[in-house]
């Protein structure tokens, strides 16, 4: 019972944000294809070298969400209950957030669980859990995933992590093309562990 109340929490705030751009697939769907652009190894290795050393802050001001994002790359901000979403590459690799109200006493393996549960439902996902590992965010207890999601053309890695507090749930996605997953991965823990929340 508590799966389905997180999942009625997680799913109609989601579907009813109507001015958002199809928040629900931004959280839910297998990752975007990105346009087709031809970039070069180096040009990729470079891209992780200055997005690791040069990062400026975002703060989402409504939920006191912050962490730290590569400057060159670039920013979306959203209304709730999506924060952002920056990205490169002309979305190639991306990175989204969500804070959003959830049921009492959830921990973040229940909200884990039941996105978990609702993608592995949907086989145009091809969804594919790799690895699972519980950890801290911010101080507080999260699940960090990694995951593939895609179809015959795209197959999309993600890095996706969960937490709550006070009654809120957070999720961080950061993906890109799963070859070039390994790459992106320090980027994308690197601003993992820059998150902070208020209160």
């Amino acid at each position: 019972m508590k799966k389905l109340a997180l999942l009625v929490a997680l799913f109609s705030s989601l579907s009813t944000a109507g001015t958002l751009p199809s928040i629900a697939e931004e959280q839910t769907a297998a990752p975007a294809k990105p346009t087709p652009t031809i970039i070069d190894a180096k040009t990729l290795e470079d891209s992780v070298k200055t997005a690791l050393a040069d990062m400026k802050t975002f703060k989402d001001e409504k939920s006191g969400y912050t962490l730290d994002y590569p400057s060159s790359w670039q920013l979306k901000e959203y209304e709730a209950p999506m924060c952002f979403k920056v990205f490169a590459f002309e979305g190639g690799v991306n990175v989204n957030s969500a804070v959003e109200e959830i049921p009492t006493n959830a921990t973040a393996q229940d909200y884990a669980d039941a996105v978990k549960d609702f993608i592995a439902k949907k086989p145009e996902y091809h969804f594919k859990s790799i690895s699972e590992t519980k950890v801290k965010v911010a101080g507080v207890d999260a699940v960090q995933r990694v995951q593939e999601m895609g179809d015959a053309e795209f197959l999309g890695r993600q890095l996706a992590v969960y937490f709550v507090k006070n009654n809120k749930a957070y999720t961080f996605n950061g993906t890109t093309e799963s070859k070039q997953f390994s790459l992106f991965e320090p980027v994308f823990q690197k601003m993992v562990d820059s998150i902070k929340l208020a209160n």
